[in-house]
């Protein structure tokens, strides 16, 4: 679509060339010449060759065209997103896929593609558009959601969901508008999901597990998350969305990775640990405010003593 045509359907306006072609919403790390861009920085703006940046009225400079709105920049790539849909750009993942059952139990979509030597198990429920590689084994009970791509050797355990829509919400004027998404699931060579782990499509990008990493039990990855190579992440924990963790990452049991947190290479998150900052490659966290562990055990060694020395 043309950037005029976009923001004449959204009653938006533009600053700049109205015929750029536009066909996706991006996060500034996948921008194209075809992209509207959302979430961007001022060094954003200079480094980018999008094809427009979606802003408010306030943020306007430089020689680069800009869609303008007039509520949440949020809400507002959502509805982009939506119309982008409706026009063909991106898959309709919120149309019920007609199923085909299968000799084994397996409900089928189309455009399945699957490897040699793969098992499938009896009872899985998979989408459109799914690709899984050679050599996987699919447990029972796994639901693998449409546009999901699965390499080599991969083992899904039973109960998981692949490819689970994002449910981004968004509010404008006092309503919720819940959001699909419009990205995939890309799951690498040689990883392993564990029974009832759930990981949600991307919104406007896509989510990706590296290569060899293993998610354990019980874990909720968000959407648009990037998970490196070799990591391990233990039951019960939790990664919001956008979070990119870095690779040889170890996450043990129900840790908690805040939204747009990055944590770098090598580094350890203890049990029950809550990130809300960026960590640095080689950490150790651990505690509710992610400390470094050494930091956080003398904290509460501290606590201990202090409570001791009190007379009550």
């Amino acid at each position: 679509m043309k950037l005029g045509e976009i923001a004449k359907k959204l009653d938006f306006c533009v600053i700049g060339d109205n015929e750029t072609d536009i066909s996706s919403v991006r996060y500034p790390k996948e921008a194209a010449s075809d992209s509207v861009v959302i979430g961007y920085s001022r060094a954003d703006i200079e480094s980018l060759q999008a094809g427009a940046f979606l802003s408010k009225p306030k943020i306007v400079e430089g020689k680069q065209n800009y869609l303008i709105c007039y509520e949440g920049e949020q809400y507002a790539a959502v509805q982009i997103a939506k119309l982008l849909v409706s026009q063909g750009c991106y898959p309709d993942y919120t149309k019920p896929v007609s199923y085909t059952m299968t000799e084994n139990s397996v409900s089928m979509g189309e455009n399945v593609n699957i490897g040699n030597d793969t098992v499938i198990e009896p009872f899985i429920v998979i989408g459109n558009d799914v690709c899984i590689g050679r050599n996987c084994r699919i447990s029972s009970g796994v639901y693998i959601g449409s546009g999901t791509v699965i390499g080599d050797n991969v083992i899904v355990r039973s109960g998981a969901k692949i490819g689970a829509d994002a449910l981004f919400h968004t509010i404008y004027e006092q309503k919720y508008d819940v959001f699909v998404g419009v990205g995939k699931v890309y799951i690498s060579d040689n990883s392993e999901i564990g029974c009832n782990t759930v990981i949600q499509r991307g919104t406007f990008s896509d989510t990706h597990i590296g290569y060899r990493t293993k998610i354990g039990d019980l874990v909720d990855i968000g959407h648009d998350v990037q998970i490196g190579c070799d990591c391990r992440i233990t039951s019960q924990s939790g990664i919001s969305g956008n979070a990119v963790i870095g690779d040889r990452v170890c996450i043990l049991g129900q840790a908690g990775i805040a939204e747009y947190i990055h944590i770098g290479n090598d580094s350890v998150i203890m049990g029950k640990s809550v990130v809300t900052k960026n960590i640095e490659n080689g950490s150790c966290i651990s505690g509710n405010y992610g400390r470094d562990n050494s930091e956080e055990l003398r904290f509460q060694a501290f606590l201990r003593k202090l409570y001791k020395e009190r007379k009550i």
